[in-house]
């Protein structure tokens, strides 16, 4: 009837009056499909993340028994059992050190470098010569700091052995010519007393280099440096 109020029930069994006008229902909104070509995508990067995860656990846990040096072996000396020890560690392609079961294949033999202590023995650190090699000369250069580079040299490292001028000479006119410069390989490094900051390098270079090297060594004005 016009101009007669209708109302709705509450829960509680109230009458609102609502002004003549009947409310709609509410209505859910419709539900949003999931496309199974998203789902199965989310499931595939799930797995490859998780295998690839697994994978890096395994790769880090994949441990090599390898040959280290248990005690300093000075250079040339030849290698006993109680100089070696059994190392772990990661596998790692850059590194390349003696398998832990050819122990008895290094022990007999001579250190080829000074071996120190903690270092992984490789199969270019031992030799079967209780010296230098054929047409290879051992030369002991006896150098201060600042002639050559402290903390860095490592036994097997390719070095240059540099003349360098008298310390009046002029520095604008001095020029290095290839003569100056000798190549050889560093053997190890001895300190020669407590009382003194000088020390000895033992650098291998060739037979013919050997007795220039060894005079301009005791003249003192040389200089070492590390090359690739």
């Amino acid at each position: 009837m016009e101009g007669q109020l209708t109302a709705m029930q509450t829960p509680a069994g109230q009458a609102i009056p609502t002004g003549g006008f009947t409310p709609e229902p509410m209505v859910a909104p419709p539900r949003r499909r999931r496309s199974p070509a998203l789902f199965a995508l989310g499931v595939a990067l799930v797995a490859v993340s998780a295998l690839g995860g697994v994978f890096a656990l395994q790769t880090q846990n994949h441990r090599v028994e390898v040959l280290a040096v248990a005690r300093s072996v000075p250079l040339y000396q030849k290698i006993s059992a109680n100089d070696l020890t059994v190392a772990s560690i990661a596998t790692d392609s850059t590194l390349k050190p003696v398998a832990a079961h050819r122990r008895s294949e290094v022990v007999g033999k001579y250190a080829a470098v000074a071996l120190r202590k903690g270092q992984l023995v490789t199969a270019d650190s031992v030799t079967s010569a209780p010296g230098p090699a054929l047409g290879q000369v051992l030369v002991p250069i006896g150098v201060r700091p600042g002639q050559y580079p402290a903390g860095m040299l490592q036994p097997g490292m390719r070095v240059l052995i540099v003349a360098v001028p008298a310390g009046n000479a002029d520095p604008t006119t001095v020029s290095v010519k290839d003569s100056d410069v000798i190549s050889g390989t560093f053997a190890g490094i001895q300190k020669t007393s407590a009382a003194s900051d000088v020390v000895t390098l033992n650098v291998l270079v060739s037979g013919r280099d050997a007795p220039l090297l060894s005079a301009r060594a005791a003249t003192g004005r040389i200089t070492i440096l590390v090359t690739g």
